[in-house]
């Protein structure tokens, strides 16, 4: 008995990773080239080096939030919190993601942008800041 070739369909796994593939990698390089842009670096090096210090923040964060909400709360996770227990430690880890953002590019070599990038997301956040340059 002799198997016939089956054709792939658009919902076999292995079609989508050839046929996606390229596409997207091409809208990564895309949305890298954007951001690059947008945020004023030149090169690719700087780029990647932003992305570890966002890295490194926002890891750091998750080792941060856990003990406050057992200090503050006596619960670890974000299941056991209230609504208002769980808005108030967003609101914290906010905050302290900026501090941690800033105090860690700062460190790392990139003051100024991360200087920029703070003020930015928190005109953003709180449209009375927006007339600080």
């Amino acid at each position: 008995m002799i198997k016939a070739e089956r054709t792939p369909q658009k919902h076999d796994c292995m079609y989508r990773s050839f046929t996606y593939k390229n596409s997207f990698a091409e809208e990564m390089k895309s949305m890298w080239e954007k951001w690059k842009t947008k945020w004023g670096v030149e090169s690719n090096t700087r780029m990647t080096w932003i992305f570890v210090i966002f890295a490194i923040t926002g890891t750091s964060i998750t080792f941060v939030r856990k003990p406050i909400t057992i200090a503050l709360f006596d619960k670890s996770t974000y299941g056991e919190l209230s609504w208002w227990q769980l808005t108030l430690t967003i609101v914290m880890v906010y905050f302290i993601y900026q501090i941690f953002l800033f105090v860690i590019g700062s460190l790392l070599g990139e003051h100024k942008f991360v200087k920029w990038f703070v003020l930015k997301m928190n005109k953003r956040m709180f449209p009375f800041l927006r007339n600080i340059s």
